[in-house]
């Protein structure tokens, strides 16, 4: 049974994540629309692509979309400000035992998931 820390902590990541979803997938959708010529078809199509993509990626337990999105592409997904590489935060690399860690340090790393 998980802590009731680390369950505040999820869902407050959940809520962020959503959050942010809010805000990303509208604008989005305005600049397709009024920048590139998209029309609601054309939006609805890629935002359908986009939910498959991480669906595949939620499904396949072993990889994260940063991990999949690096498979695919060759690039790979570095922070702007310090530039480290996702590979370098545990919550990204699957490849990252995460059962090493304490329930504190879980708790930490989901409240600092947000940023």
């Amino acid at each position: 049974m998980k802590n009731s820390a680390l369950k505040k902590a999820e869902k407050a990541l959940g809520q962020e994540q959503l959050r942010q979803l809010d805000i990303i997938y509208p604008a989005v959708a305005c600049v397709w629309w009024e920048h590139y010529g998209w029309k609601e078809t054309r939006i609805m199509r890629r935002f359908v692509t986009s939910q498959e993509i991480w669906d595949e990626c939620a499904a396949d337990n072993d990889i994260s979309i940063l991990q999949m999105l690096e498979k695919e592409t060759g690039i790979e997904m570095m922070n702007s400000v310090d530039g480290k590489s996702y590979h370098d935060l545990a919550y990204f690399d699957t490849s990252v035992d995460l059962k090493q860690l304490t329930l504190p340090m879980m708790v930490y790393m989901r409240q600092h998931q947000k940023k």
